[in-house]
């Protein structure tokens, strides 16, 4: 069986909208860290900070090849797992 990270050669994006309980408003200055799931490969990948309107940057992320997951062959997943973890000053931290 292959390595998942030897077969991620294609991108999907991620964006994030912090926001307080039930959308009220959005937060400022909110730490997203994005890092791995896989076992032996945790290690943070990025960390966006969110703007005044609660949102982030769009970021970047290995995924796998479109037309290789969709195969019957496929013997990987057909998407990513990563772990995110947001952090904020006057919140509790959520992952």
């Amino acid at each position: 069986m292959s390595d998942n990270r030897e077969i991620k050669s294609s991108v999907g994006y991620l964006t994030f909208k912090t926001r307080t309980a039930q959308s009220a408003l959005p937060v400022e200055n909110v730490r997203i860290t994005v890092s791995g799931s896989e076992a032996g490969n945790t290690e943070p990948i990025v960390t966006v900070i969110s703007g005044r309107n609660g949102n982030t940057e769009r970021i970047a992320l290995p995924t796998p090849p479109r037309m290789e997951s969709m195969s019957p062959g496929f013997n990987g997943e057909p998407f990513s797992r990563y772990n995110v973890r947001a952090e904020a000053e006057g919140f509790y931290p959520s992952e």
